[in-house]
């Protein structure tokens, strides 16, 4: 038992350290912009987009309260992190030994790629403890097969599919096992009925989801570049971890195989010499039966190895392999296959232990203090990459700085413009740094339009009320702050013209993620102007963070 709760117990402390980052960055932006919306008001975004979050979103939804707040938000994501501690810990202890368990466990807690996830107000940590407690109950299916059991499996993974559906993949990673396993056909019909009543209760998810494609259109074909460095985020970067966690890996999946050999290479010798049959066959319930170099899977727990490999490789693989026709692939989505790498390591280094002589090796538990200090070195040597993913640089954007930048500037009445509209989100997560503040171009808020970022006027309108403004402040987000930026939407390209014809920069102010510039019109408000449109909405001052 200790063994599986330690590990939970540090990731728990680790995910809450630093957890507060004093910003968010833009897939954090998403997950507040529509989790504070009324469930109404989620179900018609989700028609809309990001249907794949739907069921992480009605969770952080009740989690928030309506309130925006950051810490809550990741706060889910820290005990996913925790439980997916516990549960690697819990496989390596069923698969092999506690001290296994132990080790696997600290490492997945250890890792600055857990602590990426574990820290962010994403699913994946929760999709990664799901895919691991999915994987632990595909190992008592097989020790222990029944209806219940299979169908609690199935239950498991269909919840975890739905919040996220490639977490379905882990499903071909356990048919990888099975396969390597040389599983009987029993278990081939158990796991083939539950996988089946899986896919069909995600496909109305996935019906909605296909039609949401374009949500993935930025993804790139993937190649060997991105192959190694998804393998350096897992086992290390570079250096002596990365090494170290590659050795005990090749440790933990070649020596069992190299040992079968030699016993099937010796078996057959004594049984040429003596007459006897080579295969060595264990009775028993829940046996399993070792022939040539793979064991046989009639009924019982399956090797360490098959399980975690197989849970590491097939679904990066498979997103992989299929993303070179459909570019699907990027690293957080195959994020849930990672829990089976630390299981390798923590095999590899028991099977190190082994190998040592009887009479070398020390007490068992100070073996597994050994470990437990393997572990925090580890943990040490790559503390600077720790320390940045706690840190706003750790993001691709600091939402933070921008919204508070803006909050020092800008003053009640002021007109401000985004460009693009998606700029929004870099203050809409922050409601209180635009406080009063009128948005020019906003037709339809986000929570009416059932989009993320609102709806803007017509060129033609946006041109009219453009025209009324003495000055403007103009909010560009990172990348349209840059020179050559360019788009193809009218809107976007109408407030570029106005700005470029009828406005000249005054001063302006910048931070990583946006720059806030001040135009004033050449030669004052037309003559003309109309009173300002009704539907030009304020920020409420009531709203917090």
């Amino acid at each position: 038992m200790t063994s599986v709760v330690v590990p939970g117990v540090v990731m728990l402390a680790l995910g809450l350290w630093g957890l507060d980052r004093a910003t968010i960055w833009r897939d954090e932006a998403a997950t507040m912009l529509v989790a504070t919306r009324s469930l109404p008001e989620i179900r018609h975004v989700l028609g809309n987009i990001d249907a794949v979050h739907g069921l992480y979103y009605v969770l952080i939804h009740f989690v928030l309260g309506g309130q925006p707040d950051a810490f809550l938000m990741r706060l889910p994501s820290v005990l996913g992190a925790s439980a997916a501690a516990c549960l690697v810990a819990a496989l390596g202890t069923r698969l092999a030994r506690p001290r296994v368990g132990l080790w696997a466990g600290l490492l997945y807690a250890a890792s600055p790629l857990t602590a990426y996830y574990a820290q962010e107000g994403r699913s994946y940590a929760l999709v990664a403890a799901g895919a691991a407690g999915a994987t632990l109950m595909f190992v008592r299916c097989l020790r222990r097969p029944s209806v219940r059991a299979w169908a609690g499996y199935a239950a498991l993974v269909t919840v975890t599919a739905w919040l996220h559906e490639f977490a379905v993949l882990v499903l071909a990673a356990h048919a990888g096992t099975l396969l390597v396993s040389r599983a009987a056909p029993a278990l081939w019909r158990g796991w083939a009925a539950a996988a089946g009543a899986t896919v069909l209760l995600l496909l109305p998810l996935v019906r909605v989801t296909r039609a949401q494609s374009f949500q993935v259109a930025w993804i790139r074909r993937p190649g060997w570049p991105e192959a190694e460095g998804l393998l350096r985020l897992a086992a290390g970067n570079e250096g002596v971890v990365f090494g170290a966690t590659l050795t005990l890996v090749a440790a933990a999946v070649l020596v069992p195989v190299i040992r079968r050999g030699v016993r099937g290479v010796r078996g057959g010798v004594r049984g040429i010499r003596g007459g006897a049959p080579a295969p060595v066959v264990r009775r028993g319930p829940g046996a399993v039966r070792t022939v040539g170099l793979a064991p046989v899977v009639r009924r019982g727990a399956p090797a360490l190895p098959a399980v975690a490999l197989s849970l590491a490789l097939v679904p990066p693989v498979v997103l992989f392999t299929v993303s070179q026709w459909q570019p699907l692939y990027a690293p957080r989505y195959a994020f849930f296959a990672f829990a089976g790498l630390p299981l390798l390591a923590a095999a590899g280094a028991d099977t190190v232990l082994r190998w040592l002589p009887a009479r070398t090796r020390p007490a068992s538990y100070f073996q597994a203090a050994a470990g437990v200090a393997l572990v925090a070195l580890a943990f040490w040597a790559q503390f600077p990459a720790q320390l940045s993913e706690r840190s706003p640089e750790g993001r691709r954007d600091d939402f933070g700085a921008v919204a508070r930048m803006v909050g020092q500037v800008l003053r009640p009445g002021d007109a401000l413009l985004y460009l693009p509209k998606t700029g929004r989100r870099l203050t809409e997560t922050y409601p209180r740094s635009v406080a009063g503040v009128r948005d020019v171009a906003l037709k339809e808020t986000g929570a009416r339009s059932g989009t993320l970022y609102g709806v803007d006027a017509s060129p033609a309108e946006l041109r009219a009320r453009m025209a009324c403004l003495g000055r403007v402040w103009v909010l560009f987000d990172a990348e349209a702050g840059h020179p050559g930026w360019h788009t193809a939407s009218p809107t976007e390209l109408t407030k570029l013209a106005v700005l470029a014809t009828d406005f000249t920069p005054l001063t302006e102010t910048s931070r990583r993620s946006g720059l806030l510039r001040l135009y004033t019109r050449d030669g004052g408000p037309a003559p003309a102007c109309a009173p300002a449109p009704r539907e030009r909405t304020t920020t409420p001052r009531s709203e917090t963070r």
